[in-house]
């Protein structure tokens, strides 16, 4: 039987995470599933309610809770950094499934700093050390300068996923 490979799981408020894990996901070949909340982030209140919810280590109601990512070789898991914390929906992902993932890494994106606090926070919720991580600010996304560390961030990857068969090519 045929291997599943590598899902790429992400949430993004702005699209800045989404925009690097879909470059992730194709760079590997992978399936992406974007987290989907019941109440939008949308304008100062929804990005008020995010900072208030990270701060507090608070979860959300997702959409669909994806348990077909655990049956794949290795999941990547992007998030935004908010308030030097993960976001409430990947929390949330992370909590729900805790203890049942398959090898993962973690990638996030944030305004300048805090994806130490936030790769900690992922791990205990996930129950489950990361194979590779990759921390980019959203200056060096519009700068342009991402593409170096997203070549050794996949390389890294690659190199964690468990050994598929010749037909996966």
């Amino acid at each position: 039987m045929a291997s599943p490979g590598i899902a790429v799981v992400f949430y993004s408020r702005t699209g800045t995470t989404k925009q690097l894990a879909l470059e992730v996901a194709k760079a590997l070949g992978a399936d992406g599933v974007e987290l989907t909340e019941e109440r939008g982030r949308g304008g100062l209140l929804g990005y008020l309610r995010s900072g208030f919810e990270a701060a507090r280590a608070r979860t959300t109601t997702l959409r669909d809770v994806h348990r077909e990512v655990l049956g794949y070789d290795l999941v990547v898991v992007a998030t935004p950094v908010w308030v030097s914390a993960v976001c409430s929906p990947v929390r949330t992902f992370l909590r729900r499934h805790g203890g049942k993932f398959p090898p993962l890494a973690f990638l996030a994106t944030m305004g300048g700093r805090g994806s130490e606090t936030a790769f900690q926070q992922m791990a205990s919720e996930a129950r489950r050390s990361p194979v590779a991580t990759l921390a980019l600010t959203a200056g060096d996304v519009r700068a342009g300068k991402q593409m170096e560390k997203l070549s050794a961030f996949i390389r890294e990857v690659r190199n964690a996923t468990p050994l598929r068969t010749a037909s996966d090519g």
